[in-house]
């Protein structure tokens, strides 16, 4: 198990600025579901899967030090409230650069800044912070998709040109609706007749028969 890791703040230009070194706080315990407190996972794995490459875990204490920089402070991104205590910079004198990283019940993605003692930001970096109620890549990651796929499949019901309906397709492999989009046509209104036929054909069940439009499948 690690009880530390580092991570590297770049400056604008790219370059590297200083290194943040984390610790586990006190005596971590094995537990009986396997999570490690601390976690390190390669640059390309983190850019594939969206995470940073250092990984908390909720609910755990640890110490930072920004390494050999003890003119630099670290603090949350400007869009976080600092007064979730989750950043406490050391009071002694002295160790400004050093501190305590409480995310508490915050998961997700964690940005940090370091900043100079004029409170000018300088670097970003992000943490990852893990849920330990949920397996992140197997059980978030498919809420969130299947939220996405839920909102957008709305989005496009509210911007359909006209009516539409789901197909009810058994081979779908995705939980994402087909739709028939009923476009007039330039090239002429179609009969009753013609309609009925073009729904046996395609063994869809047409609502709105007595309206007279051509119809254009169109699969989502």
């Amino acid at each position: 198990m690690a009880d530390h890791a580092t991570l590297d703040f770049l400056a604008a230009d790219g370059s590297p600025l200083c290194v943040l070194a984390v610790y586990v706080q006190g005596n971590w315990q094995p537990q009986a579901n396997g999570l490690e407190p601390l976690l390190t996972i390669p640059p390309a794995q983190a850019r594939d899967d969206g995470e940073g490459t250092v990984q908390l875990l909720e609910g755990v204490r640890y110490e930072f030090e920004l390494v050999s920089k003890p003119e630099l402070r670290l603090a949350l991104a400007q869009h976080y409230a600092g007064t979730q205590g989750i950043v406490l910079p050391s009071k002694v004198t002295g160790r400004g650069h050093c501190g305590v990283l409480n995310p508490g019940l915050a998961t997700g993605r964690l940005p940090l800044v370091v900043v100079d003692t004029s409170g000018a930001v300088l670097a970003h970096a992000d943490l990852k912070v893990r849920s330990r109620k949920l397996n992140y890549k197997a059980d978030y990651q498919q809420m969130l998709e299947d939220i996405t796929t839920h909102c957008v499949d709305l989005l496009q019901e509210m911007k359909a040109p006209h009516c539409l309906t789901p197909s009810q397709t058994p081979a779908m492999t995705l939980p994402r609706w087909r739709f028939v989009f009923w476009t007039p046509c330039a090239a002429g209104w179609p009969t009753r007749s013609k309609t009925r036929a073009w729904c046996r054909r395609s063994r869809r069940c047409v609502p709105g028969l007595t309206r007279r439009w051509p119809l254009t499948c169109c699969a989502m």
